[in-house]
């Protein structure tokens, strides 16, 4: 009876250790689902990483470190945010701001080179969001060097 009684002890108390872990189980998870559906541990802001490349195929010499780029985060009247850096081929600079609408555009454009943008050079960037905008400059062909060039080739 003595044994009996011990092995009833020891089952119960294992069965309650278990309903314990359990229930602190059920607590860490739904505290973990509560701060997601609530927006808690949630990244605030958006970022954009923007990637300056330059073409120097009519003898440019610039790099993309003499290029700045910059991103119009601003909402509406009166609400101005651009964040200006230095232009980067690596795409190491990341700039991150509140949800919503964005531009990046050059801070100035050297005289004899063009820009062109990737589609993430503009749109709307989400919390936790991460968009890449590769910028490209490309130095333009002088007009002798236009004319040099046709005329070598037999035009």
């Amino acid at each position: 009876m003595i044994k009996s009684t011990i092995i009833q002890k020891n089952s119960s108390s294992k069965t309650a250790a278990a309903a314990i872990l359990v229930t602190m189980l059920f607590l860490v998870i739904g505290s973990a689902s509560y701060r997601q559906v609530y927006g808690q541990d949630q990244p605030t802001v958006g970022t954009v990483r923007v990637i300056t490349h330059v073409i120097n195929s009519h003898g440019g010499t610039k790099q993309a470190s003499d290029f700045s780029n910059c991103i119009d985060s601003s909402r509406g009247e009166g609400s101005i945010n651009n964040q200006c850096s230095s232009g980067d081929d690596q795409g190491s600079t990341q700039n991150s701001f509140d949800p919503g609408p964005y531009k990046v555009t050059p801070n100035d454009i050297p005289s004899g080179y063009t820009a062109s943008y990737s589609g993430d050079c503009s749109g709307v960037v989400n919390s936790g969001e991460i968009k890449t905008c590769t910028i490209t400059y490309d130095d333009v062909a002088t007009p002798s060097q236009t004319l040099t060039n046709n005329s070598s080739s037999g035009q």
